[in-house]
């Protein structure tokens, strides 16, 4: 007697063997396994390059700070200077004095923000504080002259002193170190960033 195809007590059965969709629960549970590692290492590398890059532009803030902080002082130096010739005025004498010893604090600052780089070297450390000492000499001597051969003989000595020369040199050395501030944006790079194109191949 030929047999139905089919028990006649039950229905057709159209799924898989117990053993072939445990298979299949297992490998998909892998995959996503593998997708959540991948992730969380992109997401940790984009985490990385994000604090490097916050860590540089604070670095480079600190450079602009130290170096205005510097020119300020020198700067200082030379209006207390100005207003002594001019008025024979003590009061202008204190921010002179006061300039005078912040500016070597300010130097001394910014040498260590910038050690360890290529540039500035010391041969640029060394025309910096050339011209640093040049245009405190200029001040020193701008006061002395008032104080001995009065307002006209220290005015022509202020003009032939040329300090405004010295300041201008001293803030274009300080252009070449100090870094751009259009350029201050934290950037990931493209080897940190999260790319979908990435976990193509577990898929």
């Amino acid at each position: 007697m030929r047999r139905h195809p089919y028990p006649l007590t039950g229905e057709r059965s159209t799924g898989l063997p117990a053993r072939t969709q445990t298979s299949w629960h297992w490998l998909a549970f892998l995959i996503a396994l593998i997708l959540l590692v991948a992730l969380g290492w992109r997401a940790k590398q984009t985490q990385e390059a994000v604090l490097a890059s916050n860590r540089s532009v604070s670095h480079s803030l600190e450079i602009i700070t130290a170096m205005q902080a510097m020119l300020s002082s020198l700067q200082d130096v030379e209006t207390g200077s100005r207003g002594f010739v001019l008025t024979a005025d003590p009061h202008y004498l204190e921010p002179y004095e006061d300039g005078l010893r912040q500016v070597e604090t300010h130097r001394r600052g910014l040498e260590q923000l910038l050690e360890g780089r290529s540039f500035p070297d010391r041969g640029w450390f060394a025309q910096l504080d050339r011209n640093i000492a040049e245009r405190l000499l200029t001040a020193a001597d701008n006061i002395q002259a008032r104080r001995d051969a009065g307002l006209a003989a220290a005015a022509e000595h202020l003009q032939e002193a040329r300090g405004k020369e010295v300041m201008d040199r001293l803030r274009e050395r300080a252009q070449r170190v100090s870094p751009n501030p259009g350029q201050w944006r934290p950037q990931v790079p493209d080897s940190a960033a999260p790319s979908n194109s990435a976990l193509v191949p577990w898929i």
